[in-house]
């Protein structure tokens, strides 16, 4: 998600009919938080996430959160290393697009449940 000073922010329209009653779950990609809002846009729950580049997360049924993300100071890798295939194996994951190096399952109260580490993870 991205900022513009052309376009409102927040929640621009709400279509009581057309929408599907429930909440929506968000990580800005490259933000610090994670959040869950409600059908008027209010913010419901924030996890914050400051060692981490954020990818995607998803609620799991038992409340928690599961994300994808890479640690801070990890570099994206450059996108022409993915395709000399003398690069290093780990360099090309790096460039590729979606690519993470973290899967973590934290608590509704921000606590860290699980973790697991591989640069091959991808969206």
């Amino acid at each position: 998600m991205g900022w513009s000073a052309f376009r409102p922010v927040g929640l621009t329209g709400h279509i009581v009919d057309r929408s599907y009653k429930g909440y929506t779950l968000f990580s800005p990609l490259r933000g610090d938080s994670t959040y869950l809002i409600d059908m008027d846009g209010l913010i419901v729950h924030r996890w914050h996430h400051a060692d981490l580049i954020l990818g995607y997360g998803r609620l799991l049924e038992n409340g928690n959160l599961l994300l994808i993300a890479n640690r801070q100071g990890e570099s994206d890798g450059d996108r022409y290393v993915a395709e000399d295939p003398e690069a290093p194996i780990e360099k090309r994951l790096r460039a590729l697009g979606g690519n993470a190096s973290l899967a973590r399952e934290i608590d509704w109260d921000g606590n860290v449940v699980w973790e697991y580490e591989n640069p091959a993870l991808h969206h």
